[in-house]
């Protein structure tokens, strides 16, 4: 399948090989999935943070892993 806006990356996971097959017009660029993630421990070590009088919650979680992810 070409595609006028990229090209052909040769080591691609093969997982994303799928999606020009998946979405095969630009309009079609949104994919959703739904993916059930366990919080138990998070959960607890931010209220274990808020015992210690941190101002802390789910989002300063979130927003420090994708801070993370960003950084590798």
């Amino acid at each position: 399948m070409r595609r006028k806006e990229g090209r052909k990356i040769k080591n691609m996971d093969p997982f994303i090989k799928i999606f020009p097959y998946v979405m095969d017009r630009r309009t079609d660029a949104q994919v959703f999935a739904k993916e059930l993630v366990q919080i138990d421990p998070i959960e607890e070590y931010l209220a274990d943070q808020r015992a210690q009088g941190h101002d802390i919650n789910l989002l300063h979680f979130y927003l420090s892993v994708y801070v993370r992810v960003l950084a590798e």
